[in-house]
């Protein structure tokens, strides 16, 4: 640990020179792949954890693995691996090892990390989903949870000598992965939670850690449990729902110790107590509550769980809180909310030390201005939906210039118009709207439903033309609905609609000049339509999976249709000119052409790669998950980004020299 303090030092110096109170320097910059010049964006706060020595914290995210020094929140350094993203986090007593869990569908993965060297030692296969972890007091033992109840327990040797000595699946017919599954730190416990909607029966599972065995059913929640807890000596769990209550149980017994119940509506999405038991914290949509442990016989505050007392209300946050720390000594806790920030809070005051961002998650769409010179992003978290977020940035500077946040405004799918002006978005009642981005907070300006839709939740798709005057969508209905749009009050007028497809819509893109569109889908084939009479001009096969995305060439003669594959097709006549197949499992996200028409650049669930229509190179340029593109060749920029919260801004320049170079 001391050799990773002074490696740091040298960044904590330069970086100190700047901090200013409340606000924590940004240093986004650390790890940039080749050719790229700025990082807007860090990736959402899966975990954040404490090394033991209490000076410095660990964040992981779908990008990476970001390291702060504690006093001052400044970034002091950044471990990643290609592709690679990370979830819970534990770090060894000696502070030497960190342990990241990694890997989302198949086999799950533990990776131990040498912090002093930033390598990886060696990976554990582990549980998916892995939503505890930690190391035992003495760093001997790796205990992990996951979906499934699946308990992983590995005793650690010298020489990566690792031996799995716990390998617990409780014997379930079905399995939600909405479960929260915690397992106790004396790792006998493990607790599930459990829902049975039509009877409003929410309750908890106790079970044998070792052996799966069932040993308690915890009931009386009516709500949505969405939060669990152990405390650090494993002797009480505490357990808080959807509107409703906390209540605090004896995992030992099964028995009730205690609850409190909201004088009104009060959601808790997270809890964790601290290192010794001194406070618990709990994160709501309106803020942070601090409860402190008394021993005392009244009860002076308001609310009260236990001997656990309310003894501070945190409204900094703007959004769901769902994330936190203790420093081992208790002095300072970390809150990690869903509109960005990560903050330090002083546990004797209440007051705040300093805030982070950038740790973003959920973006949905990016514009950049016609000058170049600003980006628009948009991010609605998931699960639950967070608050709308539209935020402006200096492409330059990477400076945030803006932030709006709007409770108003929930969308699945969302595309701006090229002006960036524009937005038009679909939410869970079935309902599509377009919004006017310029105001604060955004204006609806027009809304409408799809022509004979089936059901609410339409999983509905957009696309603006490229001047902006026309809009399409598609979705559950099978059907392709265009609209022309007035430029001063951005109100429809119906062109067509047409039902050939005999499957969910899922992409949809016009032509530069506006007379074409192609749609696609679930039905793995997809149509080019003229959009004048809203005929069909093709009707083209190839896929063996939907077709994700779509980009037409510049000069309107080429279509790209990515899925698992990449076809490029002549658009007059509906030739198909080329296939090129993906890596085994990697889905091709979006697809825009340079202005030349020579090369395409693809967004894709393995990385940022550009193809060469005349020497049919592929190379990849970047190899995390990308979704997101835009390309100003005028500006000599790139820029990609995903729902990972990470966006990167290219010198164009230098990459698109790689795929003539390399």
């Amino acid at each position: 640990m001391k050799k990773a303090l002074l490696f740091s030092i040298f960044f904590f110096l330069i970086a100190s020179q700047f901090a200013s109170n409340g606000l924590a320097q940004d240093n986004t910059q650390l790890h940039l792949p080749e050719g790229a010049k700025m990082r807007i964006g860090k990736g959402r706060a899966n975990d954040i954890t404490f090394t033991p020595d209490g000076t410095q914290f660990v964040v992981t995210t779908n990008i990476g693995i970001w390291i702060y020094d504690a006093e001052s929140g400044i970034e002091v350094a950044f471990l990643k691996q290609p592709g690679q993203g990370f979830g819970k986090v534990a770090i060894s007593p000696d502070g030497n090892t960190l342990a990241c869990a990694t890997g989302m569908s198949g086999q799950g993965k533990v990776q131990l990390w040498d912090i002093t060297e930033g390598k990886v030692i060696t990976t554990l296969p582990s549980p998916v989903g892995i939503s505890s972890l930690f190391f035992s007091k003495d760093g001997t033992i790796l205990a992990c949870a996951g979906y499934f109840g699946r308990v992983h327990v590995w005793e650690l040797g010298a020489n990566n000598t690792h031996m799995l000595v716990t390998d617990t699946k409780l014997n379930e017919r079905s399995w939600d992965t909405t479960r929260l599954v915690e397992l106790s730190p004396d790792r006998r416990f493990l607790a599930v939670s459990s829902e049975d909607w039509q009877n409003r029966n929410f309750q908890i599972e106790i079970y044998d850690a070792a052996n799966g065995k069932q040993l308690h059913t915890l009931t009386g929640h009516t709500r949505w449990i969405k939060s669990l807890a152990f405390t650090s000596d494993s002797k009480t769990i505490v357990s808080g729902d959807e509107y409703e209550s906390i209540r605090m149980w004896d995992p030992e017994t099964g028995l009730l110790k205690s609850t409190l119940k909201w004088r009104r509506g009060t959601s808790t999405y997270s809890m964790v107590f601290s290192p010794k038991g001194k406070f618990l914290a709990s994160g709501h949509r309106d803020g942070i509550r601090l409860w402190h442990y008394t021993t005392g016989e009244g009860q002076q505050r308001n609310y009260s769980i236990g001997k656990y007392q309310n003894i501070i209300d945190l409204k900094k946050h703007k959004d769901y809180i769902y994330r936190f720390a203790f420093s081992p000594d208790e002095t300072m806790m970390l809150s990690g909310s869903k509109d960005g920030t990560i903050t330090a809070w002083d546990t004797a005051t209440g007051n705040e030390v300093y805030t982070i961002s950038g740790h973003l998650e959920g973006v949905r769409a990016i514009e950049l201005s016609e000058t170049g010179g600003t980006l628009t992003t948009l991010n609605q978290p998931y699960n639950p939906p967070g608050v709308f977020q539209q935020r402006q940035w200096d492409v330059n500077t990477g400076k945030l210039l803006s932030t709006v946040f709007s409770r108003g405004l929930h969308g699945g799918h969302m595309v701006i118009s090229p002006d960036g002006k524009t937005l038009a978005t679909h939410n869970v009642s079935g309902n599509c709207s377009l919004w006017n981005i310029e105001t604060d907070p955004p204006q609806r300006v027009s809304s409408f439903t799809l022509e004979g839709y089936p059901r609410a939740g339409l999983n509905v798709r957009f696309a603006f033309s490229l001047d902006g005057a026309m809009l399409a969508a598609g979705g559950e209905d099978h059907a392709v609905h265009v609209w022309s749009l007035s430029d001063n009050s951005r109100s429809l007028q119906h062109q067509f609609t047409a039902k050939e497809h005999t499957e969910n819509v899922w992409a949809l893109a016009f032509s530069p000049d506006s007379t074409r569109l192609a749609t696609g889908g679930r039905d793995q084939m997809f149509r080019i339509w003229n959009v004048a009479d809203g005929k069909t001009m093709h009707t083209l096969t190839g896929h063996s999976w939907r077709v994700n995305c779509f980009a037409f060439s510049p000069n309107n003669q080429v279509l790209a249709s990515g899925s698992y594959e990449l076809f490029l097709w002549h658009v007059q006549s509906g030739t198909q000119l080329k296939h090129i197949k993906q890596h085994q499992n990697a889905i091709i996200q979006a697809l825009t052409f340079t202005p030349d028409n020579n090369i395409l650049i693809i967004a894709a669930s393995d990385g940022l790669k550009l193809y060469d229509l005349h020497t049919d190179r592929l190379i990849t340029i970047n190899e995390d998950y990308t979704s997101l593109l835009k390309l100003s060749t005028e500006n000599n920029m790139l820029i990609s980004g995903s729902e990972s919260g990470e966006i990167l801004i290219w010198d164009w320049e230098k990459v698109k020299k790689r795929i003539i170079n390399d």
